[in-house]
């Protein structure tokens, strides 16, 4: 059998009984496999084998230069504890199977960090193209207690009055990536698609749709709202400033005989509907009064995209007489 030589610092070299004499004085343990060493063990089964001891199989102490105990590892709960003495458990913590835990000896997942903000960029307030890999789903819990308000930020620590960071969610469809909610840093938010919304939608200023904007109940728009393709709401539109969806005006103008009556008819263009109309004598002069409107409204042939007027000319002249309606992309 091959016994080990052991070499301890500070003395010289010694006989194969003086050398286990030493070793069993200091509690070291050597062992004929491979050259093995064993703290508080007989039977090191590494170059070096650690047994713990007391109830969390306290291991090593680190200290400083003054002799003081700063840190310590030991096996709490059967995991591998980088412990702060004095202080708390689990500055880091491995758990078995591989779980690890920063600020906690229970971790939740892969990497449950527990305490505090957690920086993956040197310098925060300097971006550095980073990019950070995740699958699956991203889950934001309240900032304080059970409920309340989840933030999804675009800052950095130490804003100045000159800086300004918007906000790009974007999409990959058929290979292609698209830009599908731009969030400008003064909180204008641009869509790339069509808007869907399964319950309220509250816009605090001015909205602008550039597509299809379907809302399941309520649309609250506390200043102007423009649509420019089709808008759906369900309940209610409430909107404190104006609306534009999709107006236009039409218009015609023509010359009505003397002595006679007629009806003249406008139409919408197709894809909205009539809103408003009118007409009436073209000029303002004197001839206006030769002009008498006996019906201004929808046509009654198609009274959701046309406008009617049945007028009389009074006067032996020929009268210049205009009709008009106000459409929009309203259903």
């Amino acid at each position: 059998m091959k016994t080990p030589l052991i070499l301890l610092a500070g003395l010289p070299h010694a006989t194969i009984r003086r050398a286990r004499f030493l070793v069993a004085a200091l509690g070291l343990a050597t062992a004929a496999q491979a050259q093995n060493v064993g703290i508080n063990t007989t039977t090191p089964d590494r170059p070096l084998t650690v047994q713990g001891t007391g109830t969390n199989s306290e291991l090593l102490s680190l200290r400083n230069t003054a002799g003081a105990p700063r840190f310590h590892v030991n096996l709490l709960n059967n995991g591998l504890n980088l412990a702060e003495t004095g202080s708390a458990n689990a500055s880091l913590f491995i758990q078995p199977g591989g779980k690890v835990g920063l600020g906690t000896s229970t971790p939740r997942g892969s990497l449950d960090v527990a305490n505090g903000d957690t920086y993956l960029v040197a310098n925060p307030n300097n971006g550095t193209s980073q990019n950070l890999y995740l699958p699956g789903h991203i889950f934001l819990a309240p900032y304080n207690g059970t409920s309340g308000t989840a933030y999804l930020q675009a800052r950095v620590p130490n804003m100045t009055s000159t800086t300004s960071i918007g906000l790009t969610l974007r999409t990959t469809n058929a290979g292609i990536m698209t830009d599908a909610v731009q969030i400008a840093s003064n909180g204008n938010v641009a869509l790339a698609n069509n808007l869907r919304v399964a319950t309220t939608l509250n816009v605090t200023g001015d909205a602008t749709l550039a597509n299809n904007a379907t809302v399941g109940n309520n649309l609250r728009v506390s200043k102007n709202l423009r649509v420019v393709g089709d808008a759906t709401v369900s309940n209610n539109l409430d909107v404190a400033g104006s609306v534009g969806v999709g107006f236009i005006t039409v218009n015609n103008t023509a010359s009505v005989r003397g002595n006679t009556h007629g009806e003249w008819r406008i139409t919408c263009p197709a894809g909205t509907q009539v809103l408003s109309g009118g007409g009436g004598h073209r000029d303002y002069n004197r001839a206006q009064r030769d002009i008498v409107l006996n019906y201004s409204g929808p046509d009654p042939a198609s009274p959701t995209t046309g406008w009617m007027l049945r007028f009389t000319n009074t006067s032996g002249s020929n009268r210049a007489v205009m009709i008009y309606c106000n459409c929009a992309r309203i259903r």
